[in-house]
């Protein structure tokens, strides 16, 4: 089974709690293009995110976004809400969820980037290179 589908399910599973209004759009053939290992690492994000949105941001809708960028040659998964937001320096000191993607991505060489203000949702960005001879995402 490949990530699209584990996300496809984790999706499904949300959607019948009718807790929020879920989408998933897998866009390019990132599956044949990471490790097992980094297919996991991305799935935690995903629901560590979705977590963090489900419990704590009061959004209605959730986006999540998985792309294979041939030209830079790197996953971009991006997950936005239309929630309440919140100020990520208050968060970044306490909120272990926001730490534990942001671990999970550094071990991959990956980037990190938050888009949120209060009343203004949230939108997580992360970049991980696709192709490493050495470290995590070599197979």
């Amino acid at each position: 089974m490949g990530s699209s589908d584990s996300i496809v399910d984790l999706v499904e599973s949300i959607k019948m709690t009718r807790a929020i209004h879920i989408e998933f759009y897998p866009i390019g053939n990132f599956d044949e293009k990471i490790s097992d290992k980094a297919k996991l690492m991305l799935f935690r994000i995903i629901q560590e995110q979705t977590n963090n949105v489900i419990k704590h941001s009061g959004a209605r809708h959730l986006i999540i976004e998985l792309t294979y960028e041939e030209t830079e040659n790197n996953i971009e998964l991006s997950i936005t809400d239309d929630g309440k937001g919140f100020n990520p320096e208050k968060v970044r000191k306490k909120g272990l969820g926001l730490s534990n993607i942001m671990s999970r991505a550094d071990l991959f060489g990956g980037k990190v980037t938050i888009q949120t203000a209060e009343g203004r949702g949230c939108k997580l960005r992360v970049q991980v290179p696709v192709e490493r001879s050495t470290g995590p995402l070599a197979q």
